[in-house]
């Protein structure tokens, strides 16, 4: 079984998305508006706009993202997700172009005594 994660939006997935297969190197495999599905076009406009549905697949595996259509949209809270990179560098470089718009919550370093490399960013993106 693989665990796949589905990020939430508040009208901002788009840009997110195409952010993330450029940090990442992935493909924008599906994005569809809500006023691409015809259950949903009874929606408001500015709802109608916003991703139903988005995909993004990278060599490591697979992104899933939507925007919220209820109106009711929060920040998520102490919600993390660890992304394994290949290369030391693959690494820097991500971590280079999250933490230039978003908060640093822990530097880059080394983890225990393994080769580990750790770090945390909540990118601006994310935060509708």
């Amino acid at each position: 079984m693989n665990f796949i994660p589905h990020l939430t939006f508040n009208g901002d997935c788009k840009q997110a998305l195409e952010y993330y297969a450029k940090v990442f190197g992935g493909t924008i495999d599906i994005m569809k508006r809500f006023e691409d599905v015809e259950q949903f076009t009874g929606m408001p406009k500015h709802i109608q706009k916003r991703i139903m549905y988005a995909s993004l697949t990278t060599e490591n595996g697979k992104l899933l993202a939507s925007d919220d259509p209820t109106g009711n949209y929060q920040l998520p809270q102490s919600m993390h997700i660890a992304i394994r990179l290949a290369t030391l560098k693959q690494a820097q470089k991500a971590f280079k172009q999250l933490s230039k718009d978003g908060e640093v919550m822990m530097p880059f370093k080394k983890l225990f005594s393994r080769k580990a490399l750790v770090f945390c960013v909540i990118n601006l993106v994310c935060n509708g």
